[in-house]
């Protein structure tokens, strides 16, 4: 089955579906990508991005609900903020997972196979304010914005070129 479709934003912002009704955002630089948020953790996420980009993916996870977050467990380099350590743990329970996705879109369309395993945060690099990261002429910078979660982050995109840049805020 079919988990997950794409759209590009721009030339270095591409908007993933996934399944649960939820996005993920790949932002490639010259040299590096970053991962916005990994989803409910169904499916292959990381044969999928590879799809899209050969560069080495650092993901930053926007915080630890189970909507944004338990597709982590596919990948080597993970930011999060460490507040949300808790909601993390609480939020990656398979049980927990299965019941979100069956109120969406998604319900009925995946096997409890497809499900990714449970995981500990304890490897994930802690994601605070002011945080940047060069991906090749272009930098993502992680802002604190808690609320929603004690450990919400946003991140802003700046995209440079000569005498001028972009900037976007996905969150």
């Amino acid at each position: 089955m079919d988990f997950f479709s794409s759209q590009k934003i721009t030339n270095h912002i591409t908007r993933i579906y996934l399944p649960g009704d939820v996005q993920a955002y790949l932002v490639e630089g010259m040299d590096k990508s970053v991962l916005i948020d990994t989803g409910c953790g169904i499916g292959d996420l990381k044969a999928y991005v590879a799809t899209l980009t050969g560069k080495p993916i650092t993901v930053l996870l926007t915080h630890g609900h189970l909507d944004h977050a338990p597709g982590a467990v596919q990948f080597d380099t993970v930011y999060m903020n460490l507040a949300d350590r808790g909601i993390y743990a609480a939020h990656d329970l398979i049980q927990q997972r299965i019941d979100y996705v069956e109120t969406t879109s998604f319900a009925g369309k995946y096997r409890r196979e497809d499900l990714l395993p449970e995981n500990s945060a304890d490897a994930f690099l802690d994601l605070q304010d002011g945080m940047r990261f060069d991906l090749g002429g272009l930098h993502i910078t992680a802002y604190a914005c808690p609320g929603h979660t004690p450990g919400s982050m946003g991140v802003s995109y700046t995209h440079l070129r000569a005498h001028e840049t972009d900037s976007y805020l996905v969150c």
